[in-house]
C-alpha cells in the first residue's frame, strides 16, 4: 500500500503520557487497540477538513512517530518512525480529537534515511528539513507521511528487523542509550498457532495454556539498574507458570511466558499487564493485553473418548479366541488405528 493517502500520528516526551504511549505502541502485539488524544489546534487543518470530517476514516492508515520536543532549539530535534496503525474510529468532543487505532507493522525506513540514520547530526539535519516550517513544527497530526519510511508493506517475516531498526535508533538520544524495549507476539497455543482475536481481545479457553513470547533489547548494558519484566494479572482467573518476574541478564534476548485459565472462569474478562521495572521502581514500559475465558471446548472430551475406542479396538485381537478368523483380527487392529490417528490429527490442527 502506498502511504500517500496516509498521516502521520505524533507522540513526544514531553509528558510522562506521551513517552509511555510511544514505548506502548512499540511493544503491543499486531491488531491490538491505543488511542491517542490531541488538541484541535495540533490537528493540521487539512486533516480536520478531509479525514476526520468525513465520517469515514475508519481504515486510513497512519504512521505513529517519536519528536523530540526537550528543548526549543532546532539543532537538538529528533525524529523517529515507530510504527504503522490502522484508524477505527475518530471521537471529537470538547475541542479534543481521540483517535482509536489498531497497531500494525512496523515500518521500513527510505533508502536516503537508512544511509543517513547512524549518527545523532544527520538525523538532526533530516528532522530540520521536516520541521523547517514553524507551523508544521507545532502540529502533532499531519496530512502526509514522514519522508523517512518506505512505502506501508505488510510483511510480517521482517517485523523483527524492522522494529530492531527502530530501537536502535531510538537508543542513539542519549537518555535511551540504557532503556529496555520491549516487543511482544500475539499469545499462541502450544502448537505455536494464533489464539483467536477479535476485538482487541485474546479468546482463552479454561485450563488450555498459551504463551506469549516478549522480544528485549537495550542498546548499551547497564547492569546497576538490575532491570526486569514484571507480569500483573489477577492470580484467582489465571496461572501465570513462569513466575511473575523475569529478570533481563543481556541486551538482547527473548523469553516465554506461559498461562493457563483456571477451571469454570468461563464468562469471565480481565487483562494481562506486561511491564519493565528497575532498582529504581519506576516502569518503563507498561502495557495491557485484555482477555476473555471461555468454556473448555466440549470436542476434546469427545477426542478422548474416540482415542479410547481406538485404542481399545487395536488391543481387542489380542483378546480374541484363536478361532477367531485372522483377518478380521488385523481389519480391526487397522481400524482402530487409523481412529488414534484421525484424532492425533485433529487434536494436531486444533487452536
Amino acid at each position: 500500500m502506498a502511504t500517500q493517502n496516509a498521516i502521520t500520528l505524533f507522540s513526544s516526551e514531553s509528558t510522562t503520557k506521551y513517552i509511555k504511549d510511544i514505548f506502548s505502541v512499540l511493544a503491543l502485539p499486531r491488531d491490538a487497540e491505543y488511542q491517542f488524544r490531541y488538541e484541535t489546534k495540533y490537528v493540521e487543518s487539512s486533516v480536520r477538513s478531509c479525514v476526520f470530517s468525513s465520517g469515514n476514516c475508519s481504515g486510513t492508515m497512519a504512521l505513529v512517530a517519536f519528536r523530540s520536543t526537550n528543548t526549543e532549539s532546532l539543532d537538538k530535534r529528533f525524529i523517529i518512525p515507530i510504527r504503522w496503525v490502522e484508524i477505527i474510529d475518530v471521537i471529537y468532543v470538547a475541542d479534543f480529537y481521540t483517535i482509536k487505532f489498531r497497531v500494525k507493522c512496523y515500518p521500513s525506513f527510505s533508502n536516503d534515511f537508512k544511509e543517513k540514520c547512524h549518527a545523532f547530526n544527520d538525523i538532526n539535519t533530516i528532522t530540520k528539513n521536516i520541521l523547517i516550517d514553524g507551523t508544521t513544527n507545532d502540529l502533532a497530526v499531519l496530512n502526509s507521511v514522514l519522508p523517512i519510511v518506505g512505502d506501508h508493506k505488510d510483511d510480517i517475516n521482517r517485523d523483527n528487523e524492522y522494529w530492531r531498526n527502530i530501537v536502535d535508533l531510538f537508543s542513539i538520544l542519549p537518555m535511551y542509550e540504557s532503556h529496555y524495549f520491549l516487543r511482544c507476539s500475539p499469545f499462541v497455543f502450544a502448537n505455536n498457532k494464533p489464539c483467536y482475536f477479535e476485538n482487541n481481545f485474546t479468546t482463552l479457553e479454561e485450563e488450555k495454556c498459551v504463551y506469549l513470547k516478549i522480544d528485549y533489547f537495550q542498546r548499551k548494558y547497564d547492569p546497576i539498574h538490575d532491570s526486569k519484566i514484571d507480569v500483573i494479572l489477577d492470580n484467582n482467573i489465571i496461572s501465570h507458570s513462569s513466575g511473575l518476574r523475569t529478570k533481563m541478564e543481556t541486551r538482547y534476548d527473548s523469553i516465554k511466558l506461559g498461562f493457563q485459565p483456571k477451571n469454570t472462569m468461563h464468562g469471565t474478562q480481565s487483562e494481562i499487564i506486561i511491564c519493565t521495572s528497575n532498582s529504581t521502581n519506576k516502569k518503563q514500559t507498561e502495557i495491557s493485553l485484555p482477555i476473555k475465558i471461555v468454556k473448555r471446548n466440549s470436542l476434546r472430551i469427545v477426542k478422548a473418548i474416540v482415542m479410547s475406542i481406538g485404542a481399545c479396538l487395536v488391543g481387542l485381537p489380542a483378546l480374541l479366541p484363536d478361532t477367531f478368523e485372522i483377518t478380521w483380527k488385523i481389519l480391526i487392529a487397522v481400524f482402530g488405528a487409523g481412529v488414534m490417528g484421525l484424532n492425533n490429527f485433529f487434536d494436531s490442527t486444533e487452536k
